[in-house]
């Protein structure tokens, strides 16, 4: 930003707001919805972005949010709630009506692909974007560098679903139980990125100083978008940014160590190289 230097805490509140709007239509909540005892029960499973790759429309997350291997609560689901944000009216999709693609099963070591895109049914699609957007994989896989990410004069962002700012609003008069989500997109800094095989891999770097207000965990935030916008900065002029582009997702959090927590990620190379083979291959 010639010269001029900015530390991520300190980005104009309107120039964060405006990096959020430009995120938010692309970005969803994922809750699975379980009926027992003529009632409906909700739990937070994880976060997602909407994608578009040739004619298939569906959502990109962790593989771990959804196999029932890792999650109980998905494996018990009957249906998929889709959360849109603002829009508190509710969006469910029949389970095994989504197609689900992942890469090969994750295992005990972080640094493995957890990864996977959920099709969704093409009966569906329409009512999705009249709430929301598709990103297009093909679009962008040309104007996305592969190469190590530049950390320099840009802002790094993740988007989700963080479960320790979501409640239940009991309806007494109604009989109803409305499951509200906290949808979050944190600005950070990126640490470690490396290339293992097929995927690649990134660290954000959350701080937790006197100055923090960091979640105690990101529970929840498993599969959001992983993005990156340019800043720019002319003398005597605002901070402007460029429209920010999805970049990977979210699969980890670690330890807090030395006042420090990694969130590691799939990177670039994940979703616009290798989740397109994983597509066509299946």
């Amino acid at each position: 930003m010639n010269s001029h230097s900015i530390k991520v805490i300190d980005l104009p509140v309107q120039l964060k707001n405006e990096i959020r709007d430009d995120i938010a239509p692309y970005s969803i909540g994922l809750v699975g919805v379980l009926s027992e005892n003529n009632q409906k029960s909700a739990t937070l499973l994880g976060s997602g972005t909407l994608i578009k790759f040739n004619e298939h429309y569906g959502i990109l997350t962790a593989n771990h949010v959804v196999d029932s291997r890792y999650s109980d609560a998905f494996g018990k689901s009957e249906e998929i709630g889709l959360a849109f944000g603002k829009d508190r009216e509710a969006f469910t999709i029949r389970k095994d009506a989504f197609r689900i693609i992942k890469d090969p099963p994750i295992s005990q070591d972080i640094n493995h692909p957890d990864i996977a895109i959920m099709i969704i049914p093409p009966n569906k699609v329409g009512p999705i974007k009249a709430k929301k957007s598709f990103w297009d994989i093909n679009l962008w896989s040309s104007k996305v560098s592969y190469s190590t990410p530049n950390v320099k004069d840009n802002v790094w962002i993740a988007s989700g679903c963080i479960g320790e700012y979501s409640r239940i609003e009991k309806n007494n008069q109604a009989h109803e139980l409305t499951y509200c989500l906290h949808h979050t997109t944190g600005f950070a800094g990126i640490g470690k990125y490396e290339i293992i095989d097929n995927h690649d891999y990134i660290d954000i770097l959350v701080s937790y100083d006197e100055l923090s207000e960091s979640p105690a965990s990101f529970g929840g935030l498993s599969g959001g978008g992983v993005w990156y916008s340019v800043l720019r900065k002319k003398e005597n002029a605002p901070i402007i940014h460029d429209r920010p582009q999805l970049m990977g997702l979210v699969f980890y959090q670690s330890a807090i160590e030395n006042g420090e927590r990694k969130i590691l990620c799939h990177g670039p190379r994940s979703v616009y190289k290798t989740l397109p083979i994983l597509i066509d291959n299946n």
